[in-house]
C-alpha cells in the first residue's frame, strides 16, 4: 500500500510540533434532559440553571461536565459509591430531604455573606471612610467573631469593597431612582463647582414626591465630570451651557427616563445657567416647552447682601480679616487672648472668618466680634504697646473707632432680616408656599427702614422705587436698631461723621432693595404668588380673599395638565372650588391641622375615600402634589458639594469622579434607615456577581494607576480567592 507522502497532507490539518493554535476545539456539550430518564441516573443527576454546559450529583453534591461519558464514569467513583451505598441503608425520601436540607443552608450561607458584605460597605460609604479600611475591617471581624461562620468566610479588599458600592448598593439605588422618574413628575436641580482635585464637576438633585414615605424629597442623582486638569481639550472648551445641557439629557438618556417628565429646572443664576440666549436654562425650555425655570433664591438674597456691603467703609471688611488672621496660626496667641476673655468673663470662643462661599458666615462673624469686642479692645491694646506690631496697631485703631462699632451694630441689626429668610428657604420641608410672601415681607422691612410709611402704604409694593428719594425720612428718623439709637445717644461721635454713618446705611438699604427686585418678581404674576394658593391655610379657607378658581395656575404648569386635556383642567377647577365647603373634608383638615408638612396633608386629601370608597379629590391632591415638587433654590446641590468635601480630601485628591459618584448614591441609598438598619435587597444580591462587582472596575484600574498603587495585583489576588 502506497504511503501518502508528507507534503501531500493538506495545509489545514498539519500541525506543527509546539504548536496549540492549530489543535481542534472541542464543542461544548450542552446538558440533556433525556439523560435524566435513565433510571440509573434518575436520583442523582440534576442539571445548572445559571451553566448550561455543566451537570451535578446532588449524591455526592459534585460538579462535571455535561458531557455523557464524563457522567459514565462518575458513577463508577468512589464517592458516588459511597454516597450510593448510603441510599441503600436510608430511605430514599430520607436521602434527598437531607441532600435539600444541605443546599437549602448552602444557599442561606450564601446570601448571609453576601449581605454582610454589602452591609459593611454601606458602613463604609455612610461614614465616608477611607476604602483601605476594608482591607482590615473584615480581618478584625474575623479576629473577635471566632465562633461566626459568616465572619470567617467574608473577604472584602479594597478593590472589592469599591466594586460592591458602585456597583452593587449605588447601581441599585440609580435603577430604583429611575424606574420611579418613568411614572411620575420630577423636577431637576443643578450646580458646578471644582473640588479640591481640580476636577470640574456637575451635582444633579432631582425633587419628587415618594410615594412609599408619602412626601417630596430632594434626591442626588448623578455626579457628571465636566473636565479634570488632565484632559485639555475638555478644559479648552471649559464648562459651557452647552457641554453642561449635554451632559445632563444624556444622564435620563441613559437610564431610558423620559424627559417629559420633567416639569421644573433650578439652579444658581450664573450666564451658563442663564444666559439669556444661550444659558442651559433656555435650552431646556427648547427642549421641553412649558418647563418651569427658577433660579435659586437663596444665591440671590446672597448677592443682594453682598452688593450692600460694598456700599459700607472697607475698613469693616478689612477689620473682620485682620483679627481672624492674627489669631490663626498662633496658639500663643489664643492661649493670650483667652486671659483676656476670662477677665471680662465673656465666652471663650474662637474668632470666625468669612468664607466667600458661604451663605450664612458674615452674621456669625459680626456676632463674634461684637460679642469679643471688649476682651479685643483690651487685648490689641496690650499687643500694640508691648510688642508694636504694625498689625496689632491697625486692628487697635479700629476697634476703638466708634464708627466702625456702629457699622457692626447696623450689620447685626440688618443681616438677620435676610439671613433669617434664607436660611428658611434652605430648609428641606415644603416651604414653596412661603417664597413669596416671605421676599415681600422682606422688602418691605428693609423699605420701611428708610422711607415713609405714609407714602409706600399708597403704592403697589412691586412699583415703589428704591431708590425714589421723594419717599426718603430723614436721615435722623431712619429706624436701624435699638443698639444704634443707644450708640448715637451715649457716644462722643461728631455730626459729619453720624451724616456719613447714614448715609452710607441708607445706600446699604438701597442697593439691596434694588437688588432684590431686579431678581425678584413682587408682582402677583410671579409663579411663586399663585403656588401659594396651595397653602392649606389659604385652599381650606372661606374668606373672600381666597381665589375662587385654580385655572390661572393650571395655565402656567401646562407639563402638568396639558392645556388640550379640559376634563381634566374643569374637574380640579370643580374639585377646588368645593375644598372648603366639604364637611368631611374639613373635619379631616382640622384635625391635621398640627400637620407642618404640607405634602402630607394633600397626600391624604388625594386618598380620601368617601363612604362609597371614591376618591372625590383625587385630581386636586394629585396636581397640588405635582407642583410642590417644582424647585426654589439649589440648596441641596450644595449639600452635595459639601459631601465631596468631606470625601474628596487633600489625600484623597486623585478620586475619579464615578468613584466619588458611587459613595454618594450609596450612601444616599442608606441614608434614611443607616447603616445598622440596612437591609440589602434582593435585587442587591442579584448584582453581587464578580462580572458586576469586577467588570467594570478593570477599566477604573487601567485609568487610575496614579490614584492606587498596585491596585491590579490586588484585584488578580481577589479574583482568584473567589473563583477558587
Amino acid at each position: 500500500m502506497n504511503k501518502r507522502r508528507r507534503s501531500e497532507t493538506p495545509e489545514r490539518t498539519r500541525k506543527v510540533r509546539g504548536d496549540s493554535s492549530v489543535k481542534n476545539k472541542k464543542r461544548l456539550q450542552k446538558y440533556r434532559v433525556e439523560w435524566q430518564n435513565n433510571p440509573s441516573r434518575s436520583l442523582w443527576l440534576r442539571p445548572i440553571s445559571e451553566k448550561p454546559s455543566r451537570a451535578k450529583c446532588i449524591l455526592c453534591n459534585a460538579e462535571f461536565t455535561a458531557d455523557i461519558s464524563v457522567i459514565s464514569n462518575h458513577v463508577n467513583g468512589k464517592s458516588h459509591v459511597t454516597a450510593a451505598r448510603a441510599v441503600g441503608k436510608t430511605s430514599i425520601p430520607e436521602v434527598l430531604r437531607s441532600i435539600e436540607n444541605q443546599n437549602n443552608k448552602k444557599v442561606q450561607k450564601d446570601r448571609d455573606l453576601k449581605e454582610g458584605e454589602i452591609k459593611l460597605c454601606g458602613f463604609i460609604a455612610e461614614c465616608k471612610l477611607p476604602y483601605s479600611t476594608s482591607d482590615r475591617l473584615y480581618g478584625v471581624m474575623r479576629s473577635v467573631c471566632k465562633d461566626s461562620e459568616i465572619a470567617k468566610s467574608i473577604k472584602l479588599g479594597r478593590i472589592k469593597a469599591i466594586g460592591i458600592i458602585k456597583n452593587v448598593i449605588g447601581k441599585t439605588y440609580t435603577d430604583e431612582l429611575a424606574c420611579v422618574f418613568k411614572f411620575s413628575k420630577f423636577s431637576v436641580i443643578i450646580d458646578e463647582s471644582t473640588d479640591i482635585g481640580t476636577s470640574k464637576n456637575m451635582a444633579i438633585c432631582v425633587r419628587l414626591f415618594n410615594e412609599r414615605k408619602k412626601s417630596i424629597e430632594s434626591k442626588f442623582w448623578q455626579l457628571v465630570n465636566v473636565f479634570n486638569k488632565d484632559d485639555f481639550e475638555a478644559a479648552q472648551i471649559g464648562a459651557t451651557a452647552q457641554r453642561l445641557y449635554d451632559s445632563l439629557i444624556e444622564t435620563f438618556q441613559a437610564e431610558n427616563v423620559p424627559t417629559d417628565n420633567i416639569i421644573g429646572f433650578g439652579s444658581d443664576g450664573c450666564n451658563a445657567m442663564f444666559g439669556k440666549h444661550n444659558g442651559v436654562a433656555v435650552k431646556m425650555q427648547q427642549l421641553l416647552p412649558g418647563v418651569i425655570v427658577v433660579k435659586c433664591i437663596c444665591h440671590s438674597l446672597d448677592i443682594c447682601s453682598s452688593k450692600g456691603c460694598e456700599k459700607l467703609p472697607r475698613r469693616c471688611e478689612d477689620l473682620a480679616r485682620n483679627v481672624y488672621s492674627f489669631f490663626k496660626h498662633s496658639s500663643k496667641r489664643q492661649a493670650q487672648f483667652n486671659e483676656f476673655q476670662a477677665f471680662f468673663e465673656i465666652e471663650p470662643h474662637k474668632i470666625l472668618f468669612i468664607a466667600q462661599t458661604r451663605w450664612l458666615s458674615l452674621l456669625q462673624v459680626v456676632k463674634r466680634l461684637l460679642e469679643q469686642w471688649v476682651a479685643l479692645q483690651a487685648f490689641f491694646t496690650s499687643k500694640w504697646y508691648e510688642e508694636k506690631l504694625v498689625a496689632a496697631e491697625c486692628i487697635y485703631h479700629d476697634l476703638h473707632d466708634r464708627k466702625i462699632k456702629m457699622f457692626y451694630y447696623f450689620l447685626e441689626w440688618v443681616l438677620p432680616k435676610i439671613v433669617g429668610v434664607n436660611e428658611y428657604f434652605q430648609s428641606e420641608k415644603i416651604v414653596i408656599t412661603d417664597v413669596h410672601q416671605k421676599m415681600k415681607s422682606l422688602y418691605l422691612k428693609l423699605l420701611l427702614a428708610y422711607m415713609s410709611r405714609n407714602k409706600i402704604s399708597r403704592i403697589s409694593l412691586e412699583n415703589i422705587n428704591p431708590s425714589d428719594d421723594s419717599l426718603f425720612v430723614r436721615l435722623e428718623q431712619m429706624y436701624l436698631g435699638i443698639n444704634i439709637r443707644r450708640e448715637i445717644d451715649n457716644a462722643n461721635i461728631t455730626k459729619e461723621n453720624l451724616t456719613d454713618f447714614f448715609y452710607r446705611c441708607r445706600n446699604f438699604l438701597i442697593t439691596v432693595c434694588q437688588e432684590i427686585k431686579s431678581r425678584y418678581d413682587l408682582s402677583e404674576k410671579n409663579i411663586f404668588s399663585k403656588v401659594s394658593w396651595l397653602n392649606p391655610k389659604v385652599a381650606f379657607s372661606t374668606d373672600d380673599t381666597r381665589p375662587s378658581s385654580i385655572e390661572p395656575l393650571i395655565q402656567i404648569v401646562p407639563r402638568i395638565v396639558p392645556p388640550e386635556n379640559l376634563n381634566l383642567i374643569q374637574t380640579i377647577d370643580d374639585q377646588w372650588r368645593m375644598l372648603p365647603y366639604d364637611s368631611a373634608l374639613r373635619e379631616f383638615v382640622t384635625v391635621q391641622s398640627n400637620i407642618s408638612n404640607i405634602d402630607t396633608i394633600w397626600c391624604e386629601v388625594r386618598d380620601l375615600k368617601t363612604s362609597s370608597n371614591e376618591q372625590s379629590y383625587k385630581e386636586i391632591g394629585q396636581f397640588a402634589l405635582d407642583v410642590l415638587v417644582l424647585p426654589h433654590s439649589s440648596a441641596d446641590c450644595e449639600r452635595i458639594f459639601s459631601k465631596i468635601n468631606h470625601i474628596k480630601t487633600s489625600s484623597r485628591n486623585k478620586f475619579l469622579s464615578n468613584t466619588v459618584q458611587g459613595l454618594l448614591a450609596a450612601a444616599e441609598c442608606i441614608s434614611d434607615v443607616g447603616c445598622i438598619n440596612f437591609q440589602p435587597s434582593d435585587k442587591m444580591l442579584s448584582y453581587m456577581t464578580a462580572d458586576n462587582i469586577y467588570g467594570a472596575k478593570k477599566t477604573d484600574i487601567n485609568d487610575s494607576k496614579k490614584n492606587l498603587d498596585k491596585e491590579n495585583e490586588i484585584f488578580e489576588e481577589e479574583c482568584d480567592i473567589i473563583f477558587d
